[in-house]
């Protein structure tokens, strides 16, 4: 998982917000204090915020490679784009102030993508330490410890250079993988024994090829487990075959939250790694003299505060002499920050322990007027927790269309049912979501806390009928107000009707396509509802054809729905009640304006779409940057021998006049354009409409992905990504 946050990543400002990255200075030019005329960069804001002193650098920068830092040139161009931040946003900013405010959003990138990954693993990381390295690390690594509530941080005496010494020093390993494809049993394991020992020999040839030695080597035997039907695989020690079973089944359980004990498990393939050991590292620490390692002091900025901080050669450190934060670590390959309320000890091997000293603040104190740095976290972290949802679900959800295709998506919603985030899952998803949580509003008034809703009625918010929607409202626990609601929507592989995949080609009634369920209660204050929910999957004329299937992706979407809640309620939780909704509608005003800017820079135009019966779809494009752009569909009524139901809700054009509409929805009614009324019952249409409606999913599917990424700083504002018209 790649993080764009490093020190070469870029500072932007959009005209109301502050972003880092992804993009980055690189080498060269790299940030502006390496003096070749680059732009600014998270490098230059230490330098800005006195972390970082030219004196402690050797000559190297500069268009002749032998200047020092150029830390004049950073100041300046700080000053100029704190100014043009302080005209454009009516809000006060220092450079010092501008440039804390971009290494809070970097430390919240790294924070976030950390979380992820760890989540994805079934990992709580408050559980561990730290690990810090590269020249940079230590320059973030007690911002990013405490916004994932990390206490303890380990730095390598080599840290700036880890990488490399790791490349120099890596043992010698070959792994070589024979496929299987037989079901998981004693007597399969027993004959696997003659191919595990070609697969040794073969490791052998080639550790001798390499020079290894005979006595520092190691077999590793791996078998490649699934269950039948799915396509994720899990490596497991090789051995007797209830300790594979045991294993397979615990880290599944781990990863994905469930095990399947009726469902036969699979040895995919073998795998050997045959290993040649590197001689141990030996890394002798000369223990220094305390007193002498003070090399100056000079003002720093840490936590928005500035002081006089102690720079420390920490070649120079006593062993388990307390080196108090803030504090700034001068290496020969790294600088490390000690941030205030850390403390840092160097052990006999040399290496640096950092373990804050102070519990962290849990409340955090910024107003609810609208800061361009907060703007860009509130941003972020509204997108991260609709991301760890998707995580949530793709791990424990049981079908291949879940699991595998990642056919679903997530989101959060405010009060009122609209729209605050979305992660970038399937675009498709989201035009209507908005409209299935106002539904849930509609219809039931006396939700209570640990109540969830299922849905997938085309006329309140729906798509097509696999398309089921679990919706969960979040509960104030001091007011019991409905604060916040999160929705998981995911394709069930079959939701009953004529054919299996509920996906009819010659349905004339919705009945047929398969089964309607229209705000039904799924868990009853925290109680998943299985009786239930299970006697409707097997009602109707055509029932659900897996029903055990659908209620396994049902848990698996309310699992997702619990993730959003609980990493809302800590949001609230650091930061207040009524900052997240101040920042929530702040989000959702930049994206108004950042949607204007967008069809601002568009023109009036015309499409025609030929079908291959001869009829045509023609659309119009008119754009009124005062107010929203104008989208007409045509289409020549030539006569056909049939006709299908669709909800008038879920014509293709909906979702193209909402469009700029969600964005401004607290702005001055005036300016705001009606949404389509949606019709209770169905309607018929030309089959010839509904066939062009579907190749324009198709299509705008299709065309979001290049949208998505050309306008993805607005995604998490949630109007681009589900919308490309």
């Amino acid at each position: 998982h790649t993080v764009a946050a490093g020190g070469g990543s870029i500072l932007h400002f959009d005209g109301s917000r502050l972003r880092v990255g992804p993009d980055s200075a690189g080498a060269d030019p790299g940030p502006t204090c390496y003096g070749n005329n680059g732009p600014l960069a998270i490098t230059d804001c230490n330098v800005v915020l006195g972390k970082l002193r030219p004196e402690f650098f050797p000559s190297v920068f500069g268009e002749d490679g032998q200047q020092p830092l150029n830390a004049e040139a950073t100041r300046k161009a700080f000053e100029s784009l704190a100014k043009e931040v302080s005209t454009s946003t009516g809000t006060t900013q220092t450079p010092e102030s501008l440039a804390q405010g971009f290494l809070d959003i970097a430390a919240d990138n790294m924070a976030n993508a950390i979380k992820k990954i760890s989540i994805e693993r079934g990992h709580d990381v408050s559980d561990y330490a730290l690990v810090c390295f590269g020249g940079a690390g230590g320059q973030h690594a007690c911002m990013v410890a405490d916004r994932l509530g990390i206490e303890k941080i380990y730095v390598h005496p080599h840290a700036g250079v880890l990488s490399a010494i790791g490349i120099g020093l890596a043992d010698i390993r070959n792994i070589r993988d024979e496929a299987v494809e037989l079901d998981l049993n004693l007597e399969n394991l027993e004959q696997l024994a003659s191919r595990w020992h070609q697969l040794e020999q073969s490791g052998h040839l080639y550790l001798d090829s390499q020079g290894s030695a005979q006595l520092t080597r190691e077999l590793q035997r791996r078998l490649s487990l699934r269950y039948r039907g799915s396509d994720t695989a899990l490596l497991v020690p090789a051995g007797p075959y209830e300790q594979v079973l045991t294993d397979f089944e615990k880290q599944h359980s781990a990863r994905f939250g469930f095990i399947s004990q009726e469902t036969p498990i699979i040895i995919e393939s073998l795998q050997l790694e045959a290993i040649g050991k590197a001689p141990p590292l030996t890394i002798t620490h000369h223990s220094g003299n305390s007193t002498d390692s003070l090399l100056s002091r000079h003002r720093v900025t840490m936590t928005g505060h500035t002081t006089d901080t102690p720079f420390i050669e920490r070649q120079q450190i006593g062993s388990n002499e307390p080196i108090t934060g803030p504090a700034v670590l001068v290496e020969p390959n790294a600088t490390t920050v000690i941030e205030p309320d850390w403390e840092g000890r160097i052990n006999a091997n040399g290496d640096l322990l950092i373990e804050r000293v102070v519990p962290f603040a849990q409340s955090s104190d910024i107003s609810t007027d609208v800061d361009p740095v907060q703007l860009e976290i509130f941003n972020n972290l509204f997108m991260n927790v609709a991301e760890q949802m998707g995580v949530v679900l793709e791990n424990t959800a049981v079908s291949v269309n879940i699991k595998e295709r990642l056919d679903f998506s997530c989101a959060i919603f405010d009060p009122d049912g609209e729209l605050i985030a979305n992660a970038p899952h399937l675009p498709i998803h989201l035009g209507s979501m908005s409209e299935a949580i106002k539904s849930v509003i509609r219809n039931n008034p006396h939700m209570q806390p640990g109540d969830a809703f299922v849905l997938n009625a085309p006329y309140n918010g729906g798509t097509h009928l696999p398309d089921i929607t679990v919706v969960k409202p979040i509960f104030d626990e001091t007011t019991g107000n409905r604060i916040f609601y999160v929705a998981s929507r995911g394709h069930h592989s079959d939701i009953g009707g004529i054919v299996p995949g509920s996906a009819p080609a010659n349905s004339t009634t919705i009945d047929e396509e398969g089964l309607v369920l229209d705000n039904e209660l799924l868990v009853r204050e925290g109680t998943f509802l299985d009786e239930k929910i299970r006697n409707m999957l097997l009602s109707g004329q055509w029932p659900a054809r897996k029903p055990e299937q659908n209620i396994a992706d049902l848990k698996a979407q309310v699992a997702a729905c619990e993730r959003g809640a609980t990493e809302l309620r800590k949001v609230i939780s650091h930061y207040g009640l009524d900052v997240v909704h101040a920042y929530m509608n702040h989000v959702m005003n930049n994206a108004e304006e950042s949607v204007r800017r967008v069809i601002d820079a568009l023109t009036n135009c015309e499409f025609v779409g030929q079908m291959d019966d001869g009829n045509q779809i023609q659309v119009s494009v008119r754009v009124d940057p005062t107010a929203i752009s104008d989208y007409r569909f045509q289409r020549n009524k030539r006569p056909t021998s049939r006709k299908l139901q669709r909800p008038a809700s879920s014509l293709p054009f909906r979702s193209a006049v909402c469009l700029p509409m969600y964005g401004q929805r607290r702005n001055t009614a005036k300016r705001r354009m009606p949404c389509p009324t949606r019709h209770p019952n169905t309607r018929p249409i030309d089959d010839q409409s509904t066939s062009s409606s579907c190749s324009h999913r198709r299509k705008r599917r299709n065309k979001s992905i290049t949208r998505r990424h050309t306008l993805r700083r607005t995604r998490s504002s949630c109007r681009l990504s589900g919308n490309d018209e």
